[in-house]
């Protein structure tokens, strides 16, 4: 099942007043542009902050320590 993970750094967070609204716009953004045919729910939207990645997310990347 695809996931869509929006990451959040702690400067741009600070800036924009990061909130849940962004993060689905920004997903659903995302989901407009995406040309895979892919099909996606709103539980498998999930929203990283800087600092509290989880085991899941970075097990997407490999040589993360």
């Amino acid at each position: 099942m695809d996931k869509i993970f929006v990451w959040v750094g702690n400067q741009f967070g600070e800036r924009m007043k990061m909130n849940d609204a962004h993060v689905d716009q920004l997903a659903e953004r995302f989901i407009q542009e995406d040309k895979s045919g892919r099909k996606f729910q709103p539980n498998q939207i999930i929203k990283i902050q800087q600092g509290n990645e989880d085991a899941t997310f970075k097990s997407y990347f490999p040589k993360w320590k």
